[in-house]
């Protein structure tokens, strides 16, 4: 394909006779040019209601305020018709202006960027031209009804004819004063206006003193047109830096005076693309901290476009970047899209040229290019088509930036019948059981659900202590112990004799002590016997808890909150007179977010615990080690309330100095109903991608310990499921040093997401996407950025990937399928066991087939540059998790 080489005498090409000579080739792209009629009256209808653009609350890129949609600005500068100024003409030729608004949105524009001249609003150094404001509003309106934001560029002296004769012998001083009463009248004006893109200082400003016979502002003459503008052109003894700084925060300045929440920016020339290695200057730090995103011009040149994407790197300076300026100048259309395609993954949106031309009328000749441009606007709007359509979502991994040690979150596994581990036989089984735990939270460990079990109490002696057997508490515990996992111990249920009147409620006896001084002999007595019979310093590694749900009434506790206070600082005295470190603390309280309306009282125990009397000691405060909360959620339920839960915990121990810095944890957890009915964790592949998504939230809230119950990471007698699978890919990644990993998009009903470690030289990447419904939406494709010095002198591959979704790593649809058919064969009355029964003693073998990991073929390609940034793609399904592990 031929090139077009500009000539070194100009750094910027004038737009008007260069495009002329590009070699575009011709290219079969879909729909045609829509009428130049102004005849949009239905779109326009839909498109008055315009959302707010702003910063995404990460910092990467823009969303749409209300909805919380992604925005990526696409579109086009407009100067005026070809060889004009808008400004020179629309007060006698508006409707031209509406044909070239129209068009531009049918070319795909969803951004044009307008160039505001000094002269048309500004009358002398202080007096605004009120005429051309009101033509400023008209513009706006006319955005807004075609559905098009506005990029303001400001302060233009393009045309020299327009620059008022004072304006040029003004000192920079006096200049920079005008320029500010410029953008607070533009300001004033636009302010509140949703087709507002943003405020954009100057179009490439530059900081030189002028050499004889050059204009003392203006310089980069172009056909008539003076495109570059010196901010100063005395620097004296200042640095560029402080020139820049002063003059972006003047005007900033300004503009908030009027527009609080507009967003500014300046358009620069990427003077790195000509110097390379050289610095930004208006986005050096001290620069940047006033201005919300890069805006930055490029025109790629011909067999350098990794020298243009080199470049293009060193404005990624961690805010949003959008390309005010592109165009084919010196490229092929080839190259350009090899450009827009390689920078994608640190640009945010792009802004071309549009002349005032249709495609037939460039195609019939028009200037400038003629049919080359007509084939231009054909691939820019083909290309914003599949931008707004297709613009992957984009998760970026920075190698270089730990966040701590991934931990084994899921260690614990509650138990609520200890009677099995007595049996060493059992013990095989029951690891199947527990596959992941390390510790065995034994429930009900006292009382026990039923009133019968014997709960080690005897009874009272004549000196008012309780008479104990905990013989067979010990064979629990060591039964638990053998099996080779820790016990840790909930101190709930009190033994039914040792109430006033015993109740049977759902989980057994939750009435208080009808004498704490009994209660606490009993309590002191059982962590002695621990002490005697596993020793002082094992014990002391275990957890205490008291009680389970207390504001659950009356399932687990049917007293009062004021007799849970006191049960609470008994408690805990008998303990740590025994054991004066005890890790101990409350039973985890209701989902404090979720059961607020219904009374739940749970959270008050933190301000027992830090100032209320202690009903043991008589003391201000009782001890707490940790703190902690069910969460169960729903098929269909998105999780956003999860971190809710966690900060509204926080916010209670915050005030206290003593608990500030308490973990704060997860007991209860799963998924536990769909449709109003129960569901006792999910077998398919919803509850893996749930898995990895929760998994991600449990890590960014630093959450020690999330309890598991078996039910939601087994099914089927310990067939693994795809929770299974999720479990056994975090356990491989557990103390690897965790990567920050962040997503371009922020979508609870719709999560994508990874987690990333590093073990040594190896990367891993568990990247999910999560539907908060069963559906399983469509796939879409995700590209995936790693970052990061530790990157660069490798060649890095994927040498291992595996895969769970609705096709692969999962027997529960199978499962469900085979069901049905054995209900058919069955008597009308056999039993949901019955059935279950055949089925598994039918297909067991198959099921467990099914289950096996399966590997991911063919593993994704990578592509690495110079910097030894890596790209690669996959495409997810809505419940799907992709474990990859990456090695140099």
């Amino acid at each position: 394909m031929k090139t077009n080489i500009v000539p070194k005498s100009s750094w910027k090409t004038s737009l008007w006779l260069a495009a002329v000579l590009l070699p575009l080739p011709a290219a079969p792209l879909r729909g045609q040019e829509s009428s130049d009629q102004p005849a949009a009256q239905a779109g326009d209808a839909q498109q008055r209601v315009m959302e707010v653009v702003r910063i995404a609350e990460d910092g990467k890129g823009f969303v749409l305020v209300d909805s919380k949609t992604p925005f990526v600005p696409w579109g086009f500068n407009f100067v005026g018709k070809f060889g004009q100024i808008m400004e020179e003409y629309w007060e006698d030729d508006w409707p031209s202006v509406e044909v070239d608004f129209r068009r531009m949105r049918d070319l795909g524009a969803n951004v044009v960027r307008l160039h505001l001249q000094v002269g048309t609003y500004m009358k002398t150094a202080e007096e605004v031209d009120a005429e051309a404001i009101k033509r400023l509003r008209r513009t706006l309106n006319l955005a807004r009804d075609c559905g098009l934001y506005l990029k303001f560029t400001g302060l233009g002296c393009y045309h020299l004819n327009m620059v008022p004769a004072w304006y040029d012998k003004l000192s920079e001083a006096d200049r920079w004063q005008v320029q500010a009463r410029f953008w607070e009248a533009i300001a004033q004006a636009c302010a509140g206006h949703p087709a507002v893109f943003c405020y954009d200082l100057m179009n490439e400003p530059v900081i030189t003193q002028a050499k004889e016979g050059e204009h003392p502002w203006l310089l980069g003459e172009l056909e008539g047109f003076y495109f570059v503008q010196r901010i100063s052109n005395e620097p004296g003894g200042r640095t560029s830096v402080a020139i820049a700084e002063a003059w972006v925060k003047r005007l900033t300045d300004a503009i908030r005076k009027h527009d609080r929440n507009g967003l500014v920016t300046v358009g620069v020339i990427p003077w790195a693309q000509v110097f390379p290695g050289a610095k930004p200057l208006f986005y050096a730090p001290e620069v940047a901290r006033h201005l919300d995103f890069v805006s930055v011009h490029f025109y790629p040149k011909s067999r350098e476009v990794d020298k243009a994407l080199t470049a293009l790197a060193v404005y990624d300076i961690g805010k949003p970047m959008v390309v005010g300026e592109i165009f084919p100048l010196s490229c092929t259309l080839e190259e350009l899209e090899q450009f827009i395609d390689g920078a994608s993954d640190r640009v945010d949106g792009w802004i071309s040229h549009y002349f005032g031309h249709s495609i037939e009328e460039h195609a019939a000749g028009a200037k400038p290019g003629g049919k080359p441009v007509a084939e231009f606007l054909k691939y820019w709007r083909e290309k914003g088509a599949q931008q707004a359509e297709h613009r992957k979502p984009k998760i970026t991994i920075q190698a270089d930036e730990e966040l701590g040690e991934l931990h084994n979150f899921w260690r614990v596994f509650p138990v609520t019948i200890q009677a099995p581990f007595k049996d060493s036989e059992k013990h095989a089984e029951l690891r199947r059981l527990y596959p992941f735990a390390t510790v065995i939270n034994c429930v009900r460990f006292l009382g026990g659900i039923d009133l019968e079990k014997d709960d080690y109490f005897r009874g009272v002696g004549a000196d008012g202590q309780a008479i104990c057997d905990f013989t067979e508490a010990i064979e629990l515990l060591s039964g638990i112990r053998k099996c080779g996992f820790t016990p840790w111990i909930v101190l709930d249920n009190v033994p039914a004799a040792m109430s006033e009147k015993p109740v049977k409620n759902k989980y057994g006896n939750t009435e208080p002590p009808a004498d704490f001084k009994v209660w606490t002999s009993y309590v002191r007595q059982l962590v002695q016997w621990l002490v005697d019979h596993f020793g002082r310093d094992e014990v002391n590694e275990w957890r205490f808890r008291v009680g389970t749900e207390p504001d659950l009434a009356p399932g687990h506790w049917s007293g009062t909150k004021e007799q849970y206070f006191e049960h609470y600082d008994h408690t805990v005295a008998a303990v740590l007179s025994v054991l004066p470190d005890a890790d101990i603390g409350p039973g985890n309280i209701l989902d404090p977010v979720k059961n607020k309306p219904r009374g739940a009282w749970g959270l008050e125990i933190i301000d027992h615990c830090a100032t209320g009397r202690n009903h043991a000691t008589g003391e201000t405060g009782t001890p707490m080690k940790f703190f902690a909360s069910s969460y169960y959620t729903a098929i269909g339920v998105s999780d956003e309330r999860f971190e809710t839960v966690i900060q509204t915990i926080r916010d209670k121990l915050a005030p206290y100095p003593q608990f500030a810095r308490v973990p704060v944890e997860i007991h209860e957890f799963g998924i536990l109903s769909e449709g109003g009915k129960l569901l006792a964790g999910d077998g398919t592949e919803f509850g893996g991608s749930w898995a990895a998504h929760m998994a991600r939230k449990i890590y960014a809230q630093r959450i020690p310990n999330v309890y598991q119950w078996h039910w939601n990471t087994t099914k089927a007698g310990g067939i693994p499921i795809p929770v299974t699978h999720v479990l056994q890919m975090l356990e491989g990644m557990v103390a690897g040093r965790w990567l920050s990993a962040t997503t371009s998009r922020e979508d609870e009903t719709d999560d994508i997401g990874c987690i990333a470690c590093r073990k040594g030289d190896v990367v891993e990447l568990l990247i999910y996407r999560h539907l908060a419904t069963r559906d399983n939406g469509n796939p879409i494709q995700v590209q995936v950025v790693l970052d990061g010095k530790t990157l660069a002198g490798k060649q890095w591959t994927v040498t291992q990937g595996s895969l769970i979704d609705r096709e692969h790593s999962g027997f529960a649809h199978e499962q469900a399928a085979d069901m049905e058919q054995a209900r058919e064969e069955m008597e009308e009355d056999a039993s949901a066991l019955a059935v279950a029964m055949r089925v598994m003693a039918r297909h067991r073998e198959k099921y467990e087939r099914m289950s096996q990991l399966s590997q991911l073929e063919p593993l994704p390609e990578l592509s690495q540059d110079g910097t030894g940034r890596i790209r690669f793609d996959v495409v997810l399904s809505g419940h799907n998790v992709v474990h990859l592990r990456l090695c140099p």
